[in-house]
């Protein structure tokens, strides 16, 4: 358990857990198993962090519960691709002066497309352009939001803050990286938190530097297994898609400075079926 802080000497040290993913063209640079539940308490976090040079990202599988609870989080912020000359590091990085970076949904100006599947977010979001342009050895550019992926065989409660929004521009006129991603799988997710992978702009101004929104899904009433199976085929068959579901109240933002920008995409997925009813 990441529990709630403690005070030592008169100060409240917060709980924290650090998961870094090495750098490798697999899927996943770090996985934390877990054999019972996992629970995030207030004032707790779990970062999963990442290079900024690979696509691997930090997968968590839990075989029971998960738990966030109210004022505990996920926090992937500015954990996506880094800004890197050539503008080449990320498949939604800027092309050219001014433009936002990518991902669930397209950044402002001369921008690359929209990339992954809405069904099966599995990506970090991508930086805005390169910014070298004041003569400074480094790009102070928006990176872009990094992936948050929790797989569970019972259970995801979140009432706490899951956040994989992208960074804003850092410097005078330089753009924003895109939303990344956020994927929750599990028998049943419940809640009333917030998760949100959102686009942004340059320091603030809402007219310039723009980046799109991120990627956010939900599945439930699958099994681990099955939900394993369906990761590593990339399989998003079958899989029903819903703007809501009654047991999570909670706020999905993957928001964008429109219409600079556009949003990213969102939902909830399950397995249709049918009914048959015999007289």
């Amino acid at each position: 358990d990441l529990a709630a802080p403690k005070r030592m000497r008169g100060y409240f040290i917060e709980s924290g857990l650090y998961l870094y993913a090495a750098r490798t063209n697999e899927l996943y640079g770090a996985k934390l198993n877990v054999g019972g539940n996992l629970m995030i308490g207030p004032n707790s976090a779990l970062y999963p962090w990442t290079s900024g040079y690979s696509g691997a990202i930090v997968g968590v599988r839990v075989e029971n519960d998960v738990t966030v609870s109210a004022g505990g989080k996920i926090d992937a912020v500015q954990q996506g691709f880094m800004p890197h000359p050539g503008n080449l590091n990320g498949p939604g990085a800027g092309k050219a002066y001014g433009a936002g970076g990518s991902y669930g949904g397209v950044g402002q100006g001369d921008s690359r497309p929209a990339y992954g599947v809405a069904a099966l977010p599995l990506e970090h979001g991508s930086p805005g352009e390169y910014d070298q342009r004041h003569g400074i050895p480094w790009t102070p550019t928006g990176r872009g939001g990094g992936a948050i992926q929790v797989l569970a065989g019972g259970t995801i409660a979140v009432d706490g803050l899951l956040d994989a929004d992208g960074g804003k521009g850092g410097y005078y006129l330089t753009t924003a990286g895109s939303g990344g991603s956020i994927f929750l799988a599990a028998m049943k997710v419940r809640g009333s938190g917030t998760l949100r992978a959102r686009g942004l702009s340059y320091y603030g101004n809402t007219k310039w530097g723009c980046s799109g929104g991120g990627r956010i899904a939900i599945w439930h009433s699958l099994s681990l297994p099955d939900i394993e199976r369906r990761i590593s085929e990339r399989n998003t068959s079958g899989l029903h898609h819903r703007e809501s579901y009654s047991s999570f109240d909670g706020e999905l933002d993957v928001s964008a400075y429109e219409p600079y920008a556009t949003p990213g995409t969102k939902g909830f997925y399950c397995i249709g079926s049918t009914l048959i009813l015999l007289r």
